[in-house]
């Protein structure tokens, strides 16, 4: 199976041994990419550089690093580096600011970063995704969740039961979106829940 859409996860969340099974379970299961952000001490390009040489077919790539503490020519280096040792599957390249960003909890927390604010607004939500914000910045994280509402979750994210799921992803595809598919797992349960997630929606996408 070949599915057009990616899996991205915050590498916080995980074990270097964990990611490189996501990977590799990942590229069996048909997903086109497979994206990593940085954080909690793991630098981007250099788990790319190992998952380049632990996968044969999957897209490798970054979203986001951060721009501001590296120069244009070591990013440039990077990205060569990790095109020619995947032979060529390097991509997309995605660079950023980083910041707050990082269902109801987790649209809360993409909504107290204003750079989302547009596909919010484009999708007809702009006015609650500013209200959510307003409450993150006083600190009432429990407050801004509940300001998510149902119609922002719907529109937002991938819930619900299988047919609801594969309905909205052929959606999806018959709109030329490409999905990149990003957890938001139980604390307890983070490893498990990736796994338990790219397999379920893997299986929903039934194009």
């Amino acid at each position: 199976m070949n599915l057009d859409m990616g899996m991205m996860l915050h590498t916080g969340d995980m074990s270097y041994n964990d990611i490189i099974r996501l990977a590799q379970e990942a590229e069996e299961l048909g997903y086109h990419t497979f994206c990593l952000t940085e954080e909690s001490g793991k630098e981007a390009f250099s788990l790319l550089g190992v998952l380049a040489r632990e996968t044969k077919r999957i897209n490798l790539c970054t979203s986001i690093v951060n721009f501001y503490s590296r120069s244009p020519t070591t990013l440039a280096m990077a990205a060569r580096s990790i095109h020619e040792l995947s032979g060529g599957r390097f991509g997309p390249f995605g660079l950023g600011t980083g910041g707050v960003g990082f269902m109801e909890r987790g649209l809360a927390f993409y909504c107290a970063s204003k750079h989302y604010h547009p596909i919010a607004e484009a999708g007809g939500f702009g006015e609650e995704a500013r209200k959510v914000y307003d409450i993150w910045q006083t600190r009432d994280f429990k407050g801004a969740a509940a300001a998510v509402s149902d119609e922002f979750m719907k529109k937002f994210t991938l819930t619900g039961d299988k047919e609801t799921a594969t309905k909205y992803l052929q959606w999806m595809k018959a709109e030329a979106c490409y999905p990149i598919i990003y957890p938001l797992p139980r604390h307890e349960n983070r490893v498990e829940d990736h796994f338990i997630t790219m397999r379920n929606v893997a299986k929903a996408a039934n194009w």
